[in-house]
């Protein structure tokens, strides 16, 4: 995935059991951020999916109270710690439609306390907006802005392998500010046999302590993409992908070559939705990296992004996604990291009110150009079970485990999360 694209898109959603909804216009303003940090590129803000008829609006105020068990709270190789932690996530969405066009409103956050660790207390903020409007009767025209205050958990990140015990660990955690908005215009509909999407953007990545260890990871990032769409049934379309993106770190280190970069992707592929029983993306191609410093090498490999969604039932859905990208260094050396990640969930629902998710997940990361030469493979499997108690109240209970072979012994880890969680939608 590219640094700092967000996503707006207007399309079918899935449903709950997977199937394709067919009332309404569907906003889904989708943002996803990735930076230099493993955990923080796969991080979502995820502002809403909902079904607008026109003139309707949409007041959406949610609240997630969250206790969980984590036996090692930061991901160490020994002298693991465990603690109790206790998360509150209220979520605001707002929408509404004059006319033709469309427009929304977000907040996230998440408030963390540690029984046994108040130094990883934490206080993160996600806010989002979008805008569409209707260009004639083919176009449209996408605005999007997010703007994150967040943190990075000790052992995560930039302190990853940092062991406990061990004089290495931080005196607290990394705190960052990121910043990115998004111009998306789009020439065709969902039925014409040829549409087209342009994008362009730009981000911003900021730390905001312990900034003679971490501003030289700060950075700012161009992109531009297009995408061409060929229907060639009714429910299939053939794609070509094109994207770049031009980062810049401001601050460099001393005796050490510039990160700054251009990152170039060709991708073709097949995006198709047969209602109620499989939807999916598939894009496969060619990535490269070119550095303007000579002494760092470029890198020039397979690229690929699949997520398939089958539906065997109407109540039954299996999810598959892969996807190998290259990714920001979060080390002192190196030039970036080669990564390749597969999953794939099971979702069930054994009547209207419990459901059941199996999950599992492999993610393997080649440090290049790094003076260790380090590589490490990452395993994670979940299992949860949602009770839909009320309409307004949901309960998970859940259990994740992790496990990280490297071929650095400081940054091997195992870790279980216990969790039970409720879902409060007013």
């Amino acid at each position: 995935m590219l640094l700092h694209a967000p996503q707006f898109r207007i399309r079918k959603p899935f449903t709950k059991a997977g199937n394709s909804s067919g009332s309404g216009l569907l906003v889904l303003l989708h943002l996803c951020i990735a930076s230099v940090l493993p955990a923080h590129a796969q991080n979502q803000l995820d502002l809403g999916d909902w079904s607008l008829d026109e003139q309707a609006s949409l007041f959406e105020p949610s609240l997630g109270i969250e206790l969980r068990h984590d036996d090692n709270i930061f991901r160490s190789a020994i002298n693991e710690q465990s603690s109790l932690i206790t998360i509150l996530s209220p979520e605001m969405l707002i929408g509404f439609a004059p006319s033709n066009n469309k427009f929304a409103l977000a907040y996230n956050g998440e408030f963390a306390s540690y029984a046994d660790s108040s130094t990883d207390n934490y206080a993160d903020h996600n806010f989002g907006a979008a805008a569409s409007f209707t260009v004639g009767r083919r176009g449209m025209l996408e605005f999007i802005g997010t703007y994150e205050d967040a943190h990075q958990n000790r052992g995560s990140g930039l302190s990853e392998g940092f062991v406990a015990g061990a004089n290495l660990l931080l005196d607290e955690p990394d705190e960052y500010t990121s910043s990115d908005v998004l111009g998306r215009f789009t020439f065709g509909t969902s039925r014409s046999t040829a549409r087209l999407v342009m994008e362009l953007g730009q981000g911003h990545l900021e730390y905001t302590n312990d900034l003679d260890r971490n501003r030289f990871f700060e950075y700012d990032d161009r992109y531009a993409g297009a995408t061409f769409y060929l229907r060639v049934m009714s429910n299939t379309s053939l794609l070509l992908d094109v994207r770049g993106t031009d980062i810049e770190y401001p601050v460099a280190r001393a005796l050490q070559p510039r990160r700054d970069s251009k990152e170039y992707r060709y991708l073709l592929g097949a995006t198709w939705d047969v209602t109620g029983k499989s939807a999916g993306t598939v894009k496969v191609g060619f990535v490269e990296k070119r550095y303007p410093d000579p002494t760092r090498a470029d890198f020039a490999e397979a690229s690929w992004e699949v997520e398939i969604r089958w539906s065997p039932r109407s109540y039954s859905y299996f999810d598959f996604a892969t996807s190998r990208y290259p990714s920001e260094v979060t080390s002192v050396t190196g030039d970036l990291i080669d990564n390749t990640d597969y999953s794939i969930a099971w979702s069930h629902e054994w009547n209207e009110r419990i459901k059941t998710e199996l999950a599992a997940s492999y993610e393997d990361e080649d440090f290049q150009g790094s003076a260790l030469a380090r590589t490490q493979k990452l395993f994670e499997y979940g299992v949860t079970l949602t009770y839909e108690m009320r309409r307004w109240l949901s309960w998970d209970l859940g259990v994740d485990v992790s496990s990280r072979d490297s071929n650095i012994d400081n940054f091997d880890f195992d870790g279980t999360i216990i969790r039970l969680a409720a879902q409060l939608t007013f």
